[in-house]
Order: C-alpha cells, then sequence, then structure tokens
C-alpha cells in the first residue's frame, strides 16, 4: 500500500473545476457527503477522508495515523478476520487502498457500480467497527516497522528527515508522516481506540462516491447505513497552530552510494493555505510560469547544462505549505549550479524575467494538465477527497480555484515572491555520490 509520496510528485495536486456534477450534502451527524457522477464506465469510487495525519501527531503519537490506516484493512465487527476481509474482497470484485499524509487520511475501494450498496456497507462496516485485534495489530506493527527499515535504507529518506528538523523544528511529529520507531512497536488497542474516538467521527470525515451512479439513490443508501455514526466532540484538525518560520540558512548534506549524479534540493517555508489562500494562486502561476521549456529559468540551469532538470514547485497544506526548487547534476557543478539558482532567483522580479505572454500560458497549462483528472472516477474521487481535507472539510478552494488563478496579476506574484521567497530563511539539500567533497556556504538571494 502507498503510505506517502515524496514531496515533488505531491506537486502535482493542483485543483481545477471543469463543470462535473458535483452534489454536496451533510448527514445530521456532520458526515459530509460528496456526489459525483460519471456514467462513462459501470464502475463506482467510494472514498472515506478523514481529517488527520501526521499533523494532529504529538510526539507520544508520531506514527500513529499510519499505522492505523494499515488497521483499516484488518477485521471489523461484520469481517472479523483477515481471511473474512479479503474473502469478501474477491467476492465483490474490489480494488482498494488507503494511505496517510501529513493532512489528511483517506480510503477507498473501487467495484461495479450495480454493487454500490453492498460497497457502501463494506466501507460501514470498516470505518466504524475495526476490532484492533491485539494479535493482528503486533503483525501489522512489524509490517510498519519493516517499511520503516526500508525508508531508512534509502539516502532519500535522511536528506528528507534532516531537512524537515530543521523546517518544522517546533512540531517536527506534525511532518514526520512514518513516525518514529518506539510510538510504533509500543502502539496498543488502547491508543488506536483513542485515535478512532478523536479523528474517526462522522462530523471529521467525508465520503464521496463518484462514478456511475444516481445521485439521489446514492445518498439514501448513505442515510441508511451513515446515519447512525455516532457524532463525537470537535477535532483539533482545523484549530492547529501553524508551523513557526525557519529560523536560519542552512545546508544538509546525505551521501547516496550510486555515483555519478547529485541532487540539489532547496525548500522554504510557503504560504500556509490556511492563513493565506490568496499567494497559493500566485505561487501555482508563478512556478508553473518557471517550468516553460522556453523560460529564462529553464534556459539559465538546464540549457545551460549546469542541471540536467530544474524545477520550483509549491505544495498547498493548510498547515506546512512549501516552496521548494529539485534538480539533479553533476557532482562537480554543485557550487557554480547553487550560484546560477540564486542568481535567477535575485531576478525573478524582474519586468522582463517571466512575460505576460508566459504567464497566461502557466494558467492555460495548469487547467490543461488537470483536466484529466475528472475522466477516471477513482483518480477524481481521491482529488475531491485531497482538496477536502485541506480546505479544512470544505470545497471552496477547489471549486473557486480557476476564476482565483485568471486573476492572478505580476503585482500578486511580487508580493508573493516578497512575503515568502526573496531573503527568507531556506534549507539547501545535497544527495552527493559517496565520498564527495563538498564545501561552500549558504548564500544570500
Amino acid at each position: 500500500m502507498r503510505k506517502w509520496l515524496p514531496f515533488v510528485l505531491l506537486l502535482l495536486l493542483v485543483p481545477v473545476v471543469r463543470g462535473a456534477d458535483i452534489v454536496q450534502r451533510e448527514l445530521d451527524n456532520g458526515l459530509q457527503v460528496i456526489l459525483v457522477r460519471n456514467p462513462t464506465v459501470p464502475l463506482v469510487t467510494i472514498e472515506i477522508a478523514v481529517k488527520t495525519g501526521a499533523t494532529c501527531e504529538s510526539p507520544q503519537y508520531d506514527g500513529l495515523a499510519h499505522l492505523y490506516e494499515h488497521m483499516f484493512f484488518k477485521g471489523n465487527k461484520t469481517l472479523p478476520t483477515q481471511e473474512a476481509f479479503k474473502k469478501r474482497v474477491r467476492e465483490l470484485g474490489i480494488i482498494y487502498n488507503g494511505a496517510t499524509s501529513t493532512e489528511r487520511v483517506y480510503y477507498f475501494i473501487t467495484l461495479g457500480s450495480e454493487r454500490i450498496e453492498e460497497g457502501l456497507k463494506f466501507m460501514n462496516d470498516a470505518i466504524r467497527y475495526p476490532l484492533f485485534n491485539e494479535e493482528e495489530l503486533e503483525k501489522e506493527k512489524k509490517v510498519v516497522l519493516n517499511e520503516y527499515d526500508r525508508n531508512e535504507s534509502q539516502s532519500e529518506f535522511h536528506l528528507r528527515r534532516n531537512m524537515n528538523k530543521l523546517i518544522y523544528w517546533e512540531y517536527f511529529s506534525r511532518i514526520n508522516i512514518i513516525g518514529y520507531r518506539e510510538v510504533i512497536s509500543t502502539a496498543t488497542p488502547r491508543k488506536m481506540r483513542y485515535f478512532q474516538k478523536r479523528y474517526y467521527i462522522p462530523n471529521n470525515s467525508a465520503l464521496i462516491i463518484c462514478g456511475d451512479i444516481d445521485q439521489e439513490k446514492a445518498f439514501n443508501l448513505v442515510k441508511r447505513y451513515f446515519s447512525s455514526w455516532e457524532r463525537g466532540g470537535e477535532s483539533d484538525y482545523n484549530t492547529l497552530s501553524q508551523h513557526p518560520p525557519i529560523e536560519d540558512k542552512a545546508i544538509v548534506i546525505t551521501e547516496k552510494p550510486t555515483e555519478g549524479i547529485a541532487t540539489m534540493v532547496l525548500r522554504l517555508m510557503g504560504p500556509q493555505m490556511g492563513l493565506d489562500p490568496q499567494a497559493t494562486y500566485a505561487a501555482d502561476v508563478f512556478n508553473t510560469a518557471l517550468t516553460l521549456p522556453t523560460s529564462k529559468f529553464q534556459k539559465a540551469l538546464v540549457d545551460s547544462g549546469l542541471f540536467f532538470d530544474a524545477r520550483m514547485s509549491y505544495y498547498t497544506q493548510r498547515y506546512g505549505g512549501e516552496i521548494s526548487f529539485r534538480g539533479t547534476l553533476l557532482p562537480e557543478k554543485i557550487a557554480l549550479a547553487q550560484k546560477a539558482l540564486f542568481s535567477q532567483m535575485e531576478r525573478f522580479k524582474d519586468p522582463d524575467y517571466i512575460t505576460l505572454e508566459e504567464l497566461e500560458t502557466a494558467k492555460g497549462k495548469l487547467e490543461t494538465d488537470i483536466l484529466f483528472q475528472e475522466e477516471k472516477s477513482q483518480q477524481f474521487a481521491l482529488t475531491l477527497g485531497f482538496w477536502w481535507n485541506v480546505g479544512g472539510g470544505s470545497l471552496d478552494y477547489y471549486q473557486g480555484y480557476l476564476e482565483n488563478v485568471k486573476r492572478v496579476t505580476r503585482e500578486d506574484i511580487n508580493s508573493y515572491l516578497d512575503r515568502y521567497l526573496l531573503g527568507k530563511n531556506y534549507i539547501l539539500g545535497l544527495m552527493v555520490p559517496e565520498g564527495t567533497q563538498i564545501s561552500f556556504q549558504p548564500l544570500e538571494f
């Protein structure tokens, strides 16, 4: 099962609305229901998105959101064993998965649309009535710890973790998705129940149904199976403290066993969607413009031969949104490439650095690149779940995204650059072949 994605891949999650038939309802217990009709193929995806994840974890619970996700696929009141669970999956022809990230945990199943009622009952049993069998929990702790070991064997894991400790210095546990070994190994059914009671409640969750459905009939089925889910207390998801600014500039170097290629990663604290949504639109437009093959940024860094590839990106989050640069290059070019990168950043506000035509192309590219997410029901359900979570339990940001992107001006971009990038503290990460000699200091831009 996929548990998290490297932040580079997550940067592709940019929302867009083309006019999909989205119906939103809410049950009396607070469960939000999002229904999307897509009759292209006779399939339906049922997703449950929960407002939790690493961002809700204090140090003593660091890693439990991820462990809980694993236990979702174990026994419940109706299907009390792993064998019974898998047998039912085969009977219904279900494709299923789940994932944990910083601000989100989700689970989904995809099955034939004629079996939507059976699918809803399956999800209802799994989300509401987990058994947390102690023997199964012990087995799954070993699975998670093995995953932990695999991550620790990778150089990029150490680079990312060491950078995270400097960027998220006050609330590191809230970005540490994989958690800590000791917390995972000492988890108990009682701790799982605590997590369930605090976050796995209808008024902290959304049920998303996307596919070949009659929306009214689907909602009636939702009411049949989920209306009795007891409302819980208010979670802390929407009231968490924001991460403070990076304290100082720093360089983090990690060696890797492979030879020949180095990776440079620059990360800064960007706009927090919960505080400054307007800046997120400028960030998306500007960074997309930098990816255009004809941009001055690409010509100076890639066409010059300093980097094999170079990408500046922004990852929208309610807490901890990041601006990042990532490029691959030859180790002997690191010092020269860093100077070139920072030289380009100093020019970001030059009137001719990005043309008006490039800005409009970037806006169009944002729309075109993501329109495909509506084509497949499964992908669209996951997209909606992501933006519901980041929106703090609302699709308002998602549904207004395109209009706000179209309004972005050069002045908006300059304001974004002044507030979040130019002259700000950053962490520079380097992943280099073993034995590479590195000697330079953080630069200003």
